[in-house]
């Protein structure tokens, strides 16, 4: 999927790649081939945050610079990301406040935001949002894969 995924990303030199709920850093490192001004990954189970930190150091990665984060995605500033993944990495409510806060970081730094959804259990949550549009149904496999992007 991950291969996949990777025909519809065509990111510039001043894309941000954050992955929301990054576990052990697999994406962040995948999707290090790309051109990205920065990579960051943000993983709330402090455990995994730090495989994903013994990750990056254990692979010598130097292709992008990469951060990873341990933290909650609600609450960590997402000023900088212009392309955001989520493999379902959390329920409803922690979607709805990482949307708003996505959202409300238009105030201050004006983007195009485009956000890859795999396993799309909350889409209508997305697809509420009169801000984004979907840009692309990737598949049909779970709840649904899809990137969105802002308007």
């Amino acid at each position: 999927m991950l291969k996949k995924i990777s025909r519809y990303l065509k990111p510039k030199a001043d894309d941000v790649f954050v992955e929301l709920g990054c576990g052990k850093g697999r994406v962040v490192f995948f999707y290090n081939t790309f051109k990205f001004k920065k990579m960051i990954g943000i993983e709330l189970k402090k455990e995994l945050a730090e495989i994903a930190k013994e990750n990056l150091e254990a692979l010598k990665i130097r292709n992008n610079p990469i951060e990873i984060i341990h933290g909650d995605a609600a609450n960590v500033d997402l000023t900088d990301g212009t392309l955001f993944f989520l493999n379902n990495p959390f329920g409803f409510k922690t979607l709805s406040s990482v949307l708003t806060s996505i959202k409300n970081s238009f105030r201050t730094h004006p983007r195009k935001v485009r956000i890859i959804y795999l396993n799309a259990v909350n889409a209508n949550l997305l697809n509420e949002q009169p801000w984004l549009e979907i840009e692309e149904k990737i598949s049909d496999r779970g709840a649904g894969d899809f990137i969105w992007r802002s308007v």
